[in-house]
């Protein structure tokens, strides 16, 4: 009795899965793992490094911390009133972009970083007695700045910061009536010294919350109006900033 075609190609078939059926396991059961592989957290296998370039955008607030005074050169007082005549610590708005580098060994973290910001720290007021009026001002300023931190396998990292600040102060003092007034504006010079902590959103992105304090110590000057009177101020810089970073 003559068979029929089909029954061989259907035999046939079953045939050739049964000789594939090996290799057809390995391959769903390889795609399997690299699937389970490919679906798993990254964080879970990669540690968190810090080493390499990142630049940044930081927003905060900032004080100029003021201080007028004048010297008693044996003559009296040209502002009227006491020789500690005003204090200013208005806070104002902050904002600026930050560079920098990181080293890592092990769970110490070294930096360089540099950063350049504009500052609202302004005020201004008339003197008790209404004699006179002063203003102070710092209308920029930024820092060269060394960092040191320590970090654990974590996305946490805390840090001290210490180096060079610059800024362009402006203070002036004026008695009313009179053209003659204590009037500086100059760039100056100071180290700042500050801490904070940084906390990686991914693996090239962080946030940092972070406070910097700058001393540009005191400007003096000369007053020639019918004797000779010693003005002083003084300004100190002081900044609490959040930035977000990106690495590469």
């Amino acid at each position: 009795m003559d068979a029929d075609p089909a029954d061989f190609r259907v035999n046939d078939w079953g045939q050739s899965v049964g000789q594939f059926r090996p290799y057809l396991l390995a391959t769903v059961s390889s795609t399997a793992i690299l699937v389970g592989a490919a679906a798993a957290p990254a964080t879970a296998q990669q540690p968190y490094t810090w080493t390499g370039y990142y630049v940044g955008l930081n927003v905060g607030a900032g004080s100029n911390g003021a201080d007028f005074t004048e010297t008693d050169l044996g003559g009296g007082f040209y502002f009227p009133g006491s020789p500690d005549f005003w204090s200013s610590n208005d806070w104002g708005a902050t904002a600026g972009a930050l560079a920098g580098y990181n080293w890592q060994n092990g769970n110490l973290v070294f930096g360089v970083e540099a950063d350049m910001n504009w500052i609202g720290g302004r005020d201004n007021a008339t003197l008790p007695g209404g004699f006179a009026t002063t203003s102070t001002s710092i209308n920029w300023y930024g820092t060269a700045r060394a960092r040191v931190g320590f970090a654990t396998n974590s996305p946490l990292h805390i840090y001290l910061t210490g180096g060079v600040a610059v800024a362009e102060v402006s203070n002036t003092a004026r008695r009313i009536g009179s053209i003659t007034s204590f009037n500086a504006s100059d760039v100056r010079f100071a180290p700042v010294f500050g801490a904070g902590f940084e906390y990686k959103l991914a693996q090239n992105t962080t946030f940092r919350v972070e406070g910097l304090f700058a001393d540009f110590g005191d400007t003096s000057r000369r007053i020639f109006d019918g004797g000779s009177y010693k003005t002083t101020f003084s300004n100190t810089l002081s900044v609490v900033r959040g930035a977000v970073t990106w690495a590469w």
